[in-house]
């Protein structure tokens, strides 16, 4: 892992790293360049390095910005080291929800690496069917993981802290949203919805369309386009644009 406040780091990314192209780390870096203090809200930031399309471009762009993980091992061993430095952007230890409370998050039950970790969900679906289609037990193996001999325990619940889109603006005292970047396995729909459209609007929205059903990835495309987005696909995600 890098070190968030590395002058080689900093200056590589400004003077020499490009995004492959056609790719959301392209069109996310296209989209931004012009745009003057560049701020970011990303639900869902676990590691904040393994499959983040935004890391580089944080850095690359001085973005400003708050970023929420709501697994505590997570949060406070690799989230917390990677921005200690780093002062344009928030941290927060917590999932988004209408209310203050607490929520079980549904996690593996035997792992913190960073694959396990990265099936963290709201939606038990979601992580029954990462050990249905075998890739649990894939890295099970390459892991050389010790697992429980009923695939029923593979999952267990995990209390988190919720805090509402209202406390997240009020604590940062985010102005605008250039950016909203979600990747809440199979939850993404849900955290759209919760969003104050009538108090701020994002300039974009990205999220993981891949993880949703075909039914949740139509009522989300419709949903975004009534609130004035145009919507398309960008791999395995979705990419909704202020008209």
């Amino acid at each position: 892992m890098y070190s968030s406040d590395s002058f080689l780091l900093h200056w590589y990314l400004e003077k020499f790293w490009k995004p492959k192209k056609n790719t959301l780390e392209d069109f996310l870096f296209q989209y931004s360049k012009d745009i003057a203090d560049f701020s970011v809200l990303q639900i869902g930031a676990n590691d904040g390095l393994v499959n983040d399309p935004i890391c580089k471009l944080i850095r690359k762009g001085k973005w400003s910005g708050v970023l929420l993980e709501p697994q505590e091992l997570v949060y406070n061993k690799y989230l917390v080291p990677l921005y200690k430095n780093y002062s344009k952007i928030k941290l927060m230890n917590n999932a988004i929800a209408n209310n203050e409370n607490t929520a079980d998050l549904y996690v593996i039950s035997f792992s913190a690496e960073r694959w396990a970790t990265g099936l963290a969900s709201f939606v038990k679906s979601s992580i029954e069917g990462k050990i249905a289609d075998g890739y649990v037990d894939k890295c099970i193996k390459k892991y050389n993981e010790k697992a429980p001999a009923k695939k029923e325990d593979y999952i267990k619940t995990q209390q988190v802290k919720c805090v509402s889109f209202e406390s997240v603006f009020k604590s940062s005292e985010l102005k605008k949203i250039d950016l909203l970047q979600i990747d809440t396995e199979g939850f993404d729909f849900e955290i759209i919805k919760m969003f104050p459209f009538d108090k701020i609007k994002p300039g974009v929205i990205s999220y993981e369309s891949e993880r949703l059903s075909s039914a949740d990835i139509l009522a989300c495309e419709m949903y975004l386009k009534k609130q004035g987005y145009n919507v398309s696909g960008i791999e395995r995600d979705s990419v909704a644009v202020l008209m």
